[in-house]
């Protein structure tokens, strides 16, 4: 089982297909042989080659979170960028995970912008983050959001869908820390699996919200309006379809 460091956000699609925190796990099948081998065969090989006798899930040294990611020891300074020191401590996360840097409550949990954006951890019992529907970069740390896993990612409860799943470093977890939409923050828009909050064609669209059906959503234009993308496309069809058929008959 691997952890990695400072790994950018993306969002797509309304889903965060490409999301870590700030030290988290890597890969599916990996994720299941780290329970099984990561601590038995990893410290033995990984761990003992590269990070000695510093675990996966590592400590707290000062403000420094320090753990093994890969075969080399990582250390993370909450006390410094992209942190704000004020705001930030370390902390065990939780059991499996371990230690890592979180943020405390009602403060920001997407740091930075643009490519330079990443996703922290939060303080708090049950933490996660939230985006708030201003746009699809401004998120806070809350309590009392519910743990998670990978299998609860894309799937809503209500109008809430659950974007990603941090701090989990096995299948199995259910106590990690969800980046959640509430798609009632979305105006026009309805929670739809595996997507992210959808808005009619035709419809004043912000982001996060997307545009068209759960098939072939898009991000909401820079006009503020969703197209109508069904319309035209049936336009299109037809127009080709009878072209080269007379095309074909002289």
């Amino acid at each position: 089982m691997l952890r990695t460091v400072l790994v950018a956000l993306a969002l797509s699609l309304g889903l965060a297909v490409s999301v870590s925190t700030t030290s988290s796990c890597e890969g599916g099948e990996g994720e299941g042989e780290g329970e099984g081998e990561g601590e038995g065969e990893g410290e033995g090989e990984g761990e003992g080659e590269g990070c000695g006798d510093v675990t996966v899930q590592g400590e707290c040294v000062g403000t420094v979170a320090t753990f093994c990611a890969g075969d080399v020891v990582a250390r993370v300074d909450c006390a410094a960028a992209p942190f704000n020191a004020a705001q930030t401590q370390c902390q065990e996360i939780n059991a499996t995970y371990g230690f890592d840097c979180a943020i405390a409550v009602g403060e920001p949990c997407i740091l930075g912008a643009g490519a330079e954006a990443t996703l922290a951890l939060c303080q708090g019992d049950e933490a996660g983050c939230e985006l708030t529907g201003v746009d699809d970069t401004t998120a806070i740390c809350n309590e009392n959001t519910g743990g998670c896993s990978g299998a609860d990612v894309g799937t809503c409860t209500g109008e809430v869908i659950v974007l990603n799943c941090s701090a989990t470093l096995n299948a199995e977890q259910t106590d990690g820390q969800p980046l959640l939409l509430d798609c009632t923050n979305v105006a026009g828009s309805t929670c739809t699996v595996d997507v992210g909050c959808l808005i009619a064609p035709g419809q004043p669209c912000a982001a996060p919200g997307l545009c068209g059906d759960a098939a072939a959503p898009v991000a909401c234009p820079a006009g503020g309006t969703c197209p109508d993308g069904a319309g035209e496309g049936e336009g299109e069809g037809e127009g080709e379809g009878e072209g080269e058929g007379e095309g074909e008959g002289e």
